[in-house]
Parts: C-alpha cells; structure tokens; sequence
C-alpha cells in the first residue's frame, strides 16, 4: 500500500503542474505574448516536469534507473495522451516531442538514482 502513495504522490505532482503550467500560460496569451513564446515556454516546463517526476522516481527506484524512467516517461505520455484524445494529431512532430519528454523522463530518472548512492 505504501508503494501506491508513493507512486500516486508522482502522478498527483504531475496533475499539479500541468494545472498550474496551463494556468500560467493562459495568463501568458492574455498579456499579449506571441502564440510561439508561449508554446516554446509551455515544451519547457514540460521537459523540466518528467526530468523532475523523472528524478523523484529515480530516487525510490533501487536499481536500473533508465528502465524506471522509460517506464514513468510512457506512462505519463499515455495520460498526457488520455487528456488530449480529442486534440491529438498524429504526425512527426507529436512523435518527436513526446520522445524528447520520455528521454527527459529517462535522463532525470538516471540522475535520481545515482544521486541516491
């Protein structure tokens, strides 16, 4: 049981900060920032997030911290994808940006557990 809080407090962190990014970035579009910057500071934030969830999952992780980071970078992708399912377009960019999340999610997880040690 207490595995599952453990991993339920990552996904709560998730939820938060997509809350609290999107929150951010509409207030961006209401200033008047460019469509571009904000879409640019939107990939960001969410590259620093799956480093951050990454990192929080590599450090209770006990061995292999990339295989870790593989497995909470796609599943976070697939909520992400879950959230979207009526905005999504399929289409070489969406491939790449996701990939870039779950290697961000892969190099924090790295990170978390060498850290540990």
């Amino acid at each position: 049981m207490k595995k599952f809080i453990k991993k339920f407090n990552i996904f709560l962190i998730f939820i938060f900060t997509i809350l609290l990014s999107t929150i951010f970035l509409s207030l961006f579009n209401t200033i008047g920032l460019s469509k571009n910057i904000t879409n640019i500071i939107g990939i960001i934030i969410f590259i620093i997030n799956y480093f951050i969830i990454g990192f929080l999952y590599g450090k209770k992780s006990n061995n292999k911290g990339y295989l870790h980071g593989l497995k909470i970078g796609i599943i976070l992708c697939l909520i992400m994808l879950l959230i979207n399912i009526f905005n999504f377009i399929f289409s070489f960019k969406t491939i790449i940006y996701y990939s870039i999340l779950i290697f961000s999610s892969i190099l924090g997880s790295t990170l978390g557990i060498n850290k540990k040690k």
